[in-house]
């Protein structure tokens, strides 16, 4: 067999044809049974590259509680990518390897911008009642941070890039790297991501069902397997039981529950409101009642249209049960719902902002 490695003071960054047509000269004057093959050793990195990515994916998954946002972080990657080819030919480096290490360290670089871009957007959406104002405040609030914390990481790397310190033909390519790949992916990131962000939020607030559930009936606690079922759905179950056993020991609450959670099913929204508005105030400590007290006036104003009164009280109603169950999905689902009837109100009304009087 026959072996061809490189020579130990070959030049860093030689391109592999004119290796390759000189070894095939050799190979010419060989037997004819001799078979040559080059192959690269860069399976392995390709492979690390990728379990790169899906650890980040994971991480950004955890942190966002999504699956859709990670990917429109790590689609900074090849937005940081295009600046690299770029920069390439214009510093005239080759693709080598440590340009592909400048790329991996990129690709974790570049991803901040966009996580302080959504995660700053993801914020916005709890405080304003539509997405576009969401998206907006967060691009004016964060163009500047993201803007110098480029500029600087790229002022570090230039005089390397540029070569004024010396040519390095290990860190250059790697400087030149990451400087033309950041510049690409930070300006590609504010003007690509909020236009993404807007496409895959908006799908996501349609799927919010327009049909709120009900509240779940007090005989529950009486049904022994229905209630132990409960209790098998995990703590947040466990905990709803409670605030239903707290109801149901005042009689005086367990009417006003009762009777309220009945209007609500046979369509007298108004009559259910007053009933659970009665339950809040004297329970104001209990989740369930806070929740539905909130859910009835938002389904009064979807029959009758947008109202500044009940729009400022559910606010308050709705804020009193995430303090008491952070991160419930059905307090978020009627927080939605509420933003959207805020986006037909009229224009000299902001509602969610306004506190008026309690009527």
């Amino acid at each position: 067999p026959y072996d061809w490695t490189p020579r130990s003071d070959a030049p860093l960054g030689s391109p592999l044809a004119p290796s390759a047509r000189r070894v095939s000269r050799v190979a010419s004057r060989l037997p004819g049974t001799t078979r040559l093959r080059f192959a690269l050793h860069g399976g392995q990195r390709a492979l690390l590259f990728l379990l790169g990515l899906g650890l980040i994916y994971m991480i950004l998954g955890t942190q966002f509680r999504s699956y859709v946002q990670p990917l429109l972080i790590l689609a900074t990657v090849p937005m940081a990518f295009t600046g690299v080819v770029i920069g390439l030919l214009v510093s005239n480096n080759p693709l080598s390897l440590v340009t592909l290490y400048g790329i991996i360290a990129l690709a974790g670089i570049a991803a901040n911008d966009a996580i302080v871009l959504i995660s700053t957007a993801n914020r916005n959406l709890e405080k304003v009642p539509t997405l576009g104002q969401a998206i907006v405040f967060a691009s004016r609030r964060r163009v500047l941070p993201i803007l110098i914390t480029s500029l600087t990481t790229m002022a570090g790397l230039f005089s390397l890039a540029a070569g004024w310190g010396g040519e390095s033909l290990i860190w250059g390519p790697v400087a030149t790297a990451i400087v033309w790949g950041l510049a690409f992916s930070t300006l590609l990131t504010l003007f690509i991501i909020p236009p993404l962000y807007a496409l895959v939020q908006r799908r996501r607030l349609k799927a919010v069902p327009e049909q709120l559930s009900a509240p779940p009936p007090l005989g529950l606690l009486e049904k022994g397997f229905s209630r132990a079922l409960a209790r098998l759905r995990g703590q947040e179950a466990r905990r709803e039981l409670e605030d239903l056993e707290a109801i149901a020991t005042d009689d005086e609450s367990a009417q006003h529950y009762e009777t309220g959670r009945r209007k609500l099913l046979e369509g007298k929204v108004e009559e259910a409101l007053w009933h659970f508005e009665q339950l809040a105030r004297s329970q104001p400590e209990n989740f369930i009642a806070n929740l539905y007290t909130a859910q009835a006036m938002v389904q009064w104003m979807q029959h009758h249209g947008w109202d500044v009164g009940y729009t400022a009280r559910a606010s308050r109603y709705l804020r009193k049960a995430r303090r008491l169950r952070p991160g419930n999905t059905r307090v978020r689902e009627i927080e939605l719902l509420l933003k959207q009837l805020d986006g037909s109100a009229p224009q000299e009304f902001p509602a969610s902002s306004q506190e008026t009087p309690t009527r």
